[in-house]
């Protein structure tokens, strides 16, 4: 992962486009550069000049926010320390009632997300390019259950793995988060995995009314390893 990584590192954050996952065709899709966001909320490109260090976190206040009238998300992967604010330049209506969303840094930084939950990466090395969760989502609409997920990641040596793995989901309460000045009441969900690969566990904090994840940390395959998602703005 040595290169892939790096190169990762230099532009601080690199979460990349990914194709939109089969049977996601048909339905409304809404495209734009939107090269501004990043502008104003500090451009995390500057870590170029760090040498390969993460970038420093842009300073994102309720006020900056008011000023965009678009969806915003903030992502940190884990395992380097990268953090990056993102937004949303696809949507796309899938197939019973779902969205499929694509985020980007402006440079080319980009994830995907169905319904919130991560489907994709592309350009960390070895990256998740796409996945199957829609019983994982039907759990977490229910507040719990079981299903499976089936993830294929991107190995060293260019060819797809298939890693498919058991997921239970459990609720731990409530709790109320606050975002950017904002407080957010949600139910904290618990998803454990396992398979083949071994064990994971994601957690996602969903609003209390609507079926919003505005929190969640999520694994996006054993390189990547988990990132930490937000919403900042709908």
């Amino acid at each position: 992962m040595g290169q892939g990584l790096g190169m990762i590192r230099r532009l601080a954050a690199a979460l990349v486009v990914v194709a939109v996952v089969a049977g996601c065709s048909g339905g409304t899709v809404q495209e734009r550069p939107g090269p501004l966001l990043l502008t104003a909320i500090g451009n995390a490109r500057t870590a170029i000049a760090n040498r390969g260090a993460p970038a420093p976190r842009p300073q994102v206040t309720r006020a900056l926010l008011d000023t965009v009238d678009e969806p915003v998300l903030e992502a940190l992967r884990e395992t380097t320390g990268d953090f990056a604010v993102l937004q949303r330049i696809v949507r796309r209506d899938a197939a019973g009632g779902s969205e499929i969303a694509v985020w980007r840094v402006p440079g080319g930084a980009t994830l995907s997300l169905r319904d919130d939950v991560l489907i994709g990466t592309h350009g960390l090395g070895e990256d998740l390019q796409s996945s199957a969760v829609e019983p994982v989502i039907a759990a977490l609409h229910a507040r719990g259950g079981a299903g499976q997920r089936v993830q294929f990641v991107l190995d060293d040596d260019n060819k797809l793995r298939r890693i498919a793995s058991a997921c239970t989901i459990e609720s731990l309460g409530r709790e109320t988060l606050t975002i950017v000045e904002r407080a957010r009441r949600t139910e904290r969900l618990r998803e454990t995995c396992s398979g083949p690969q071994g064990r994971f566990v994601n957690e996602y904090w969903i609003d209390s009314d609507r079926p919003v994840i505005w929190q969640s940390r999520q694994w996006a395959g054993p390189t990547v390893g988990h990132l930490q998602l937000r919403r900042l703005k709908l």
